[in-house]
Parts: C-alpha cells; structure tokens; sequence
C-alpha cells in the first residue's frame, strides 16, 4: 500500500499509527469531497508475494484511488494490492447529479450524465 501526499498534509509515523490517514487529514482542516478509484486484479510479482506473503503468481486485488478536497485540490493518491483470499471490494451504484454540481466551475462545463460507482470501505475476511 502507498499513498502519495503533498508534503504540508503528510502525518509524522506515530500520527498515523494512532490517528490513521483520514483522521489525521481531517485534522488538517482536509475534507475529501471525491475519489475516483479503479479496481482491477494482477498476478502478485515476487516482492508484492512476499510482502503479502503469498505465492509469486497469486492473484491480488489492486486498487488506485485520486481524492480531492472541498476546493478541487488532490490531496492523495494511492496505490494498494491486497490479497484475493481475505479481501473484496463492495460497491453501491447511483447517478451523479450531486457530483456533476459540486465539479461545475472546476474545468468549466459539467461531465455528461452517467452512472457511477461509490466505493464502500475495503472489507476484510478472516480466514
């Protein structure tokens, strides 16, 4: 897992430990208004299996997310591979009226209409 912060927004180690990274950016005065993520799956090359302990090969849920703040700023960006066999992404879908209005005036006229998808948290299986 990494995540990628402008240097004024990054917590310390023990911050983060304690905190986690939204409570500490909340801290900041930073509220995420949007994230667009993809979600895919890879085979595991030798350092993520090891990190992850798995076999090299074994399939992995990735994920990369963008967030941006109440004023359009990008405030993270990050990069997560999580094991196949204890994770999975849950989603709900719904339309985008509230998020084609808060992204007028950011870069100029409102994306069309489409669906899209809200991520929910990561759930974690055990066993």
């Amino acid at each position: 897992m990494t995540n990628h912060l402008p240097a004024a927004l990054a917590p310390d180690q023990d911050e983060l430990e304690k905190a986690g990274l939204y409570q500490a950016l909340r801290s900041r005065g930073v509220h995420i208004r949007l994230a667009r993520q993809s979600i895919g799956a890879k085979a595991a090359d030798r350092e993520e299996a090891r990190l992850l302990d798995e076999k090299p090969k074994a399939p992995l849920l990735v994920m990369n997310r963008t967030a941006f703040d109440d004023s359009g700023r990008i405030v993270e960006y990050g990069s997560h591979a999580y094991r196949a066999s204890r994770y999975y992404f849950e989603t709900t879908s719904s339309t985008v009226e509230q998020a084609v209005r808060s992204c007028r005036g950011r870069q100029g006229s409102a994306p069309a209409r489409r669906r899209m998808t809200t991520p929910l948290p990561l759930q974690h299986l055990d066993g």
